[in-house]
């Protein structure tokens, strides 16, 4: 058994990745492809070709289908393996592939790259959650410096030593009160790669931040400093206890907010549009990610087909019956 052709590490798995292989005899033989996700050890599928002496197999299907783009936040600052990517083996018939990363976009696996869009420096609320993704060749290693008038406190973290996306969480609400920065440098094995700066300013109880992941599986996210109450409706359920009395009972109640972003760059308001293309959106409540739902998926442009302002309606709903803050649904 032969592998004749193996997928270049760093391709999509929206393209097809075609492994090509012989039995290296003439008899035909019946044999078994199994996929591993080699950071877990776990196979993600299995496969039979019958009577094949040469024979290829697109593993692109298998991986689209367990491919998440939810994003999770540990209650903890730290760093884990992104859920958008695969560092994957194939196994043909005993014999097994040298090790591959896949991932949604295609990426250059020799160089370092921010898959979330930052700038260097940026302003965020006290008690919002930093969170972005990052990819470097080598292992990985960030130290996060947060300052105060009058401390400066430092962690460090690794990466594993294979290199995968890396999804980078900081908890600004654990912090201080009194924190005025954070400092992020980022490195490439031993060399610096990037240094990100955070000035935490004071928490607006009208702006609502909002997270989601762009099409290359790094985590966006933005404040919309403007949060407008537009409705709200309620539901009673009412049952008989008696010939003229009842009981009655909060069954459900929503509440419509429109969100305003600010008039920010055409490349910014670019960046936050891509909202509506990600599956899963999340809303930052209380310390911890609330999953919100897109009611509508569609963005309208100005006459010149350029974005002065995006408008977002977000309804926030509470269901009796689940006894639960129930679900959000964003609407634009």
């Amino acid at each position: 058994m032969r592998f004749l052709s193996i997928p270049q590490s760093g391709l999509s798995w929206q393209q097809p990745l075609v492994y090509s292989f012989t039995t290296e005899g003439d008899e035909p033989e019946d044999v078994r492809i199994v996929i591993y996700d080699l950071q877990s050890g776990e196979p993600i599928a299995t496969k039979m070709l019958y009577g094949v002496t040469v024979a290829q197999v697109d593993i692109a299907p298998y991986l689209r289908s367990v491919y998440q783009e939810s994003i999770v936040a540990p209650e903890a600052t730290g760093v884990m393996v992104s859920t958008t990517s695969r560092y994957v083996g194939v196994d043909v018939g005993g014999v097994v592939s040298s090790p591959a990363l896949f991932l949604a976009a295609p990426l250059n696996v020799e160089q370092p790259e921010m898959l979330s869009m930052l700038a260097d420096v940026q302003d965020v609320e006290y008690g919002d959650l930093i969170y972005f993704t990052l990819f470097t060749p080598q292992r990985t290693k960030l130290v996060i410096t947060s300052y105060t008038p009058l401390t400066a406190r430092r962690q460090q973290f690794t990466g594993p030593e294979v290199a995968q996306p890396l999804d980078v969480i900081i908890h600004t609400a654990r912090l201080a009160p009194n924190i005025k920065k954070i400092v992020v440098d980022i490195y490439n094995g031993e060399g610096q790669y990037r240094t990100l700066t955070f000035n935490i300013v004071a928490s607006d109880s009208r702006s609502r931040r909002l997270f989601w992941r762009n099409a290359r599986g790094g985590v966006e996210s933005y404040s919309f400093p403007r949060s407008i109450r537009l409705a709200t409706q309620a539901t009673i359920d009412k049952f008989a206890t008696g010939k003229e009395s009842y009981y009655a009972r909060l069954k459900s109640s929503t509440e419509c907010y429109r969100l305003c972003s600010a008039y920010e760059s055409a490349n910014e308001l670019e960046r936050i549009a891509e909202i509506i293309r990600s599956p899963y959106v999340y809303e930052m409540m209380g310390g911890q990610l609330r999953p919100v739902e897109l009611r509508t998926r569609s963005v309208e442009y100005g006459a010149h087909g350029e974005l002065r302002q995006l408008l977002l309606e977000v309804e926030t709903g509470w269901d009796g019956a689940s006894q639960t803050d129930g679900k959000e649904v964003l609407h634009g």
